[in-house]
């Protein structure tokens, strides 16, 4: 990895993060698009230069895909997330989301690559992704908040929360993401690798929901 890969990553992370400023000022799910062509473009440059960005697209795409029916719960049966906004109504989730949400997975699947090549240690590689992950959805879901969904707007239990954001969706990723090295064991084909990570998304997403639903009753 070098770099202008490096380089290319934190724009990406830059403008993704100014994407979701906007949108909690806008509140459109249409403002995220500007960001996807945008994002979609500058790595498909660079997939021609840097094997190691198309190893983490291919992750990030296999973890959303295998994500999504944890998503899909919580949104259309649990009626616990509410998506305010969509381009299509029958699907439910917003596509520039789940765009969105595979981008996400490719910085962080990148994060970890990076540095593991840095300081070559994989639980310390993982920490620092782990923590990212954490801090980043947090920093999303917060931004996003009453614009493109509502969380628990029913308001069934009082859940532990920062900011709208219930504490068990940040923590579910920092966990996700502690779990790298055990999703890139022995150079592991990165779809594979995406699939593990998927199946831990929502196996965590969902057993902290429910570690705090009961903790509240």
């Amino acid at each position: 990895m070098r770099i202008a890969t490096d380089t290319a990553v934190i724009i990406v992370s830059a403008t993704t993060l100014v994407t979701f400023i906007m949108v909690s000022q806008f509140g459109s799910v249409w403002t995220l698009y500007p960001n996807l062509v945008f994002t979609i473009g500058w790595f498909g440059y660079w997939l021609r230069q840097r094997e190691e960005l198309t190893r983490c697209i291919l992750f990030g795409c296999a973890a959303i895909v295998i994500y999504l029916p944890i998503d899909w719960l919580f949104s259309r049966k649990a009626r616990f997330l509410f998506y305010l906004d969509s381009e299509f109504e029958r699907l439910g989730v917003p596509v520039a989301l789940v765009l969105t949400w595979v981008i996400f997975a490719a910085l962080m699947a990148y994060c970890y690559e990076r540095s593991l090549r840095l300081w070559s240690r994989r639980l310390f590689a993982a920490a620092v992704t782990g923590c990212l992950a954490g801090l980043g959805s947090f920093v999303i879901y917060a931004l996003g908040d009453s614009r493109l969904w509502v969380w628990n707007a029913l308001r069934v239990d009082t859940f532990p929360q920062i900011a709208s954001v219930p504490l068990f969706v940040p923590l579910a990723f920092l966990l996700t993401f502690l779990l790298c090295p055990y999703y890139f064991h022995r150079e592991q084909h990165p779809v594979v690798a995406g699939i593990r990570c998927g199946i831990f998304m929502g196996a965590l997403q969902f057993f902290t929901f429910l570690f705090f639903y009961i903790s509240v009753n």
